[in-house]
């Protein structure tokens, strides 16, 4: 069922009410996170549908018990709830198989099978136009779109385990689909680190006798530096200290140098957690 037509101010309100009771709590508690994510959307009619679900789900909340495709049973069944064109990409799978497949199911629902049909071609059409695509040529994406679709549910439908429809991987992808395969496999860690973040400072000062922050526990006695005394493990825990003049070893955790703590004077150590530091003869 369409939605009924209104002239340009009625829908702003509509607009206004939906924004004010889906982000209403939460721009009230965090108005620069939202200063942020409207900025966002203003950037293209794609980046305001992909952002605004809820005026999605708004307009179509007529559309839940009626249709010519929807009875007691197509209408209520698990949805991903955010279907667009950008919620795709490449992850492992339960088998550990690098696929491309939908993504991003913290919107998933109980409703309407076609609710995530339409949304999912209501993207395409506005990333179509953004490309300056001819209608022709979107109706005819939204069709394969709707074709595909069909075919892997029929099949589902008539007994093929979900493990027997093959799903775009490295052996079944071709095309784009294969190069974005590809490139995430060559992709690694520290890429995924460098490209997240942005390094500000390259110095920072350590005591003298600091562990690195590498450190990894070392065995029962070893120099850590010659000059400030020996590690020494403790002989009733895991843990361990470090013995500037052989007198006494402050002990502490093992686990990394991250804390530090102040020794008696002439002397330092560090510590792994906030286990209280303790004496030993």
């Amino acid at each position: 069922m369409a939605v009924p037509e209104t002239t340009d101010e009625q829908r702003a309100e509509e607009i206004l009410d939906v924004f004010d009771t889906a982000f209403g709590e939460l721009l009230a508690a965090d108005p620069a996170a939202f200063q942020v994510k409207f900025r966002k959307m203003a950037a293209s009619a794609f980046a305001f549908y992909r952002g605004t679900a809820c005026l999605f789900y708004s307009d179509l909340e007529r559309d839940r018990h009626g249709g010519p495709y929807l009875d007691e049973r197509t209408g209520r069944v698990w949805i991903h709830g955010d279907l667009h064109a950008e919620n795709f990409g490449t992850y492992m799978d339960s088998n550990g198989r690098l696929i491309f497949n939908v993504n991003d199911f913290d919107e998933a629902y109980v409703g309407p099978f076609t609710w995530d049909l339409k949304r999912f071609a209501a993207s395409v059409a506005l990333i179509g136009y953004t490309k300056a695509l001819s209608d022709d040529q979107i109706s005819e994406l939204v069709r394969i779109y709707a074709g595909a679709y069909r075919e892997r549910i029929h099949r589902l439908a008539a007994g093929a385990k979900y493990e027997e429809v093959p799903s775009f991987n490295l052996d079944t992808a071709e095309g784009p689909l294969l190069a974005a395969l590809r490139s995430a496999r060559s992709r690694t860690r520290f890429a995924l680190l460098e490209s997240m973040t942005e390094i500000r400072t390259t110095s920072a000062a350590s005591p003298p006798a600091a562990a690195p922050s590498s450190w990894t526990p070392p065995p029962a006695t070893r120099s850590w530096p010659p000059s400030t005394g020996t590690w020494r493990r403790s002989p009733t825990s895991r843990s361990y200290g470090l013995t500037p003049t052989g007198s006494r070893t402050w002990w502490g955790a093992g686990a990394s140098g991250s804390a530090r703590r102040a020794c008696p004077p002439t002397t330092s150590c560090w510590r792994g957690t906030a286990t209280p530091w303790r004496t030993t003869s």
